[in-house]
């Protein structure tokens, strides 16, 4: 059977509006079936993220959140229509790593929307400086025909491409920095798949992802990991380890 279920729409914290049924009960659902396996809940947005709902983030669930920010000025996100604030965005975001201090959160970011002044983009590096973020995907504002932000005046591209490169250069560093820090650390992993370029990737419970050069797809095993070069955590099976699965 999948080692990997992965729980994902544009909004995972929507799920349930239609039939009064909620995220929380189709984790403990999916949760319910017997197996070895771990379940990946895709995006949420802060404002379908309530404290309640890490309760439900049992052994069988990767800790890991996707939570996007987008901007980190309050005026930026009520043009946007976004219906949260940085400061709840702050609050979600400081409950999941209460509750799972391991657990790996990444998130997204428009640069250049039509209203974004420079104090606005600023806002937003200081956001992604503080926050630590381990993965985030930075983006340049496109219009969709039909949007309210189709309508605006757009920045000029030289702008919305110095602010895009800028971003990413700074969330490429921290990323780097992030998974540094799981230098010399041991993590109980499940084996997920064969490595992009050769080896094995595992994944932590909280989602950071090792590569071995030698595992078993689908296998959970106790991983050290010993380097990490770029965006990338190399791993060995940490001394520790006995040989015996450690199945959720």
């Amino acid at each position: 059977g999948a080692v990997e279920i992965q729980l994902c729409s544009q909004d995972a914290g929507a799920y349930g509006l239609d039939n009064g049924s909620s995220l929380a009960e189709l984790i403990d659902a999916v949760s319910s079936v017997p197996g070895g396996f771990k379940i990946r809940v895709g995006m949420l947005n802060p404002d379908r993220a309530p404290p309640e709902l890490w309760k439900h983030y049992n052994d069988k669930v990767f800790k890991f959140l996707h939570l996007p920010l987008q901007s980190a000025s309050d005026k930026v996100l009520r043009d946007m229509r976004r219906n949260y604030d940085y400061a709840g965005f702050k609050r979600v975001l400081a409950g999941f790593r209460k509750a799972f201090p391991e657990g790996l959160v990444a998130t997204d970011v428009i640069a250049g929307y039509p209203t974004e002044t420079e104090e606005d983009f600023r806002e937003t590096l200081a956001a992604l400086e503080e926050s630590r973020f381990a993965v985030v995907n930075v983006s340049k504002f496109s219009s969709r025909p039909g949007t309210a932000a189709a309508l605006l005046e757009k920045l000029p591209s030289k702008t919305v491409k110095q602010r895009s490169s800028e971003a990413a250069k700074l969330a490429n560093r921290v990323t780097r920095e992030v998974l540094a820090g799981l230098v010399g650390k041991e993590f109980d992993c499940v084996v997920t798949e064969r490595g992009s370029k050769g080896g094995f990737m595992c994944r932590t419970d909280g989602y950071y992802p090792i590569l071995l050069k030698r595992a078993k797809i689908g296998g959970f095993i106790r991983v050290r990991a010993a380097a990490c070069k770029g965006v990338t955590v190399y791993g060995i099976v940490a001394p520790s380890a006995r040989g015996s699965p450690r199945i959720p």
